[in-house]
């Protein structure tokens, strides 16, 4: 019979490899209407503009999560919190972007396992120091084994594509969002645990990010004077409600999981996703092949050997420095 601890344990990969899923599908989401209006500013402040918009009936709809936003803001304010957690949105602001720039021309794949390197980097780098209030946590034979599975499986994954030297500026944009992922998981997973409210971290979250987006596509409207057209593709218009879910699941599990299991399972629902809708619904000039499916495996196994229990003694959190 397994116990509730670990059905809890195993429901919360589960709900974090989903949001993973999201994840790729906000991608493809996002970088089609930056094709269709010709502009990864619009697509993106789109995104994020609606998640915030969504997030905000929420938030004023539900009295405990408007406490939880007053009552960490009062935090803030008072100095009890950091200002920087406030930033944490502009690091998902980043991520949209990059989607929106990037995929469209090396493929959601591509883009995908090159920020999965860097996420599996970040993560496994916040866990092990306890940066940004998370709990430490020790580097256990399964937690290294994981992350080392999962860069393997980008780099099988990406290997038709990694002697192109042209997309190598292109590249650096998942990269260095992916080894940001992680610090804007354990943002919101402190806000979360100040406010004692996912829904309250999430608001944060989408106000600093629309704010910089809206911001940063009035300046392209004003510089080129082209502004939004009319969409042929409506589901287009979906990424910020997944986006809205997405960081909600980051928040709700993100101190429950650790950051590197957090990520793992992410990555692996990412990773999958992107491959499948390469396969069905590529965007224009990319396509599907073999060595994204045994990535896509190889970052499912890296979930399943990260998420090994170990001993007590062993699994025990690293003691915070004296």
């Amino acid at each position: 019979m397994v116990s509730g601890g670990r059905l809890a344990h195993a429901l919360l990969i589960a709900l974090s490899v989903f949001g993973g899923v999201l994840m790729s599908v906000q991608g493809r989401a996002n970088a089609g209407l930056a094709v269709e209006e010709s502009s990864a500013f619009y697509s993106a402040a789109w995104s994020f503009g609606t998640g915030f918009l969504l997030i905000t009936i929420v938030t004023l709809a539900l009295p405990g999560v408007r406490r939880g936003v007053r009552g960490f803001l009062a935090d803030v304010r008072a100095g009890r919190q950091p200002w920087w957690l406030l930033l944490g949105g502009t690091i998902g602001a980043f991520f949209v972007f990059a989607q929106s720039v990037v995929a469209p021309v090396v493929g959601l794949a591509l883009f995908t396992v090159v920020g999965v390197a860097g996420q599996s980097i970040g993560s496994i780098t916040i866990d092990r120091l306890g940066v940004l209030g998370m709990p430490r946590r020790g580097l256990t034979w399964p937690r290294l084994g994981g992350a080392i599975l999962v860069i393997v499986a980008v780099v099988i994954a990406s290997w038709p594509e990694l002697g192109v030297a042209s997309a190598w500026w292109l590249l650096a944009l998942p990269l260095l969002n992916g080894l940001l992922r992680g610090v804007q998981q354990a943002i919101n997973g402190r806000i979360r645990a100040d406010a004692g409210s996912g829904l309250a971290a999430t608001f944060v979250n989408f106000a600093g990010g629309a704010v910089v987006l809206v911001v940063a596509a009035l300046l392209a409207w004003a510089a080129t004077g082209r502004g939004p057209v009319a969409v042929s593709t409506p589901w287009l218009l979906i990424g910020g409600v997944l986006g809205l879910v997405h960081i909600f699941v980051q928040a709700f599990g993100v101190r429950r999981l650790g950051v590197l299991i957090l990520g793992l399972a992410m990555i692996a629902g990412q990773l999958v996703a992107a491959v499948a809708i390469d396969l069905v619904v590529p965007l224009p000039g990319t396509g599907f092949t073999w060595l994204e499916a045994v990535g896509a495996v190889l970052a499912f196994v890296s979930v399943a050997v990260a998420a090994i229990p170990v001993g007590r003694r062993r699994a025990a959190p690293v003691s915070p420095p004296a």
